[in-house]
């Protein structure tokens, strides 16, 4: 294989100066191995042409092409919400809820909590939605407890019920100057006045998911999805 005799060369020549070492961790790290007879080939040629300089070029634009991510389907919840008036149906909510309750069960049921709940950690594609945790999240997701402690089972209740209140309403429950007070207070705008053909009892399913007392909360995940699912879903006789 060309590309092993490339190797070597640049291993000799960074042993004879050191100002080819980077060159060559570069060139062997596993993921940047030329693969396939044509790039190794046309890498070899550059190093035997003399053209050692623009070899490492060649296999660096290889590598970096490898490392790139791919584009991903679908669209974060803040994309969504940004179009459709605003928010989506409570059918709609309730389908992406339920997948949103259990990837938070599922870390919930290893000890762990998720933390950094919010619109744009959540991820929407044909499959359904999914949390894409990567760091903290706004102020107005976070339960008021975490002002004082770390990620938890019930802030994570708390996150998903403040996530879902904007899904259906197409607004923050808590903003403004007065966000964390009101927080504290439990005190935020009934959904049915933001949204009057929302089923009455809405309202009080988000009074207790973004209750200010962690005890008072829905307990677990599934318990959360299927409370809502009986306040938009109509009771079968």
């Amino acid at each position: 294989e060309p590309a092993s005799a490339v190797l070597e060369d640049l291993r000799r020549a960074a042993e004879l100066d050191p100002r080819y070492s980077g060159d060559y961790e570069a060139a062997s790290a596993p993921a940047s191995v030329p693969s396939g007879r044509g790039p190794a080939v046309l890498f070899a040629l550059l190093c035997l042409l003399g053209s050692l300089g623009l070899a490492v070029a060649f296999q660096r634009r290889r590598t970096a092409a490898a490392a790139a991510p791919t584009a991903r389907a679908g669209l974060p919840l803040t994309r969504m919400l940004g179009g459709r008036a605003g928010r989506l149906s409570a059918p709609e909510s309730l389908r992406l809820i339920k997948d949103l309750c259990a990837s938070a069960a599922a870390l919930h049921d290893r000890g762990l909590a998720a933390g950094g709940i919010h619109p744009g950690a959540v991820w929407i594609d044909a499959a359904g939605a999914s949390l894409e945790l990567e760091g903290g999240s706004p102020s107005e997701y976070q339960a008021p407890e975490t002002a004082s402690g770390g990620p938890s089972r019930a802030a994570d209740l708390f996150a998903l019920g403040a996530v879902l209140y904007e899904m259906v309403t197409g607004a923050s429950a808590f903003q403004g100057a007065d966000s964390e007070e009101d927080k504290r207070a439990g005190r935020f705008k009934a959904a049915t006045e933001r949204v009057p053909e929302l089923p009455v009892g809405v309202d009080a399913f988000f009074r207790r998911a973004l209750d200010p007392d962690p005890l008072k909360r829905f307990h677990a995940a599934a318990e959360l999805h299927g409370a809502f699912r009986a306040a938009i879903v109509p009771p079968v006789d």
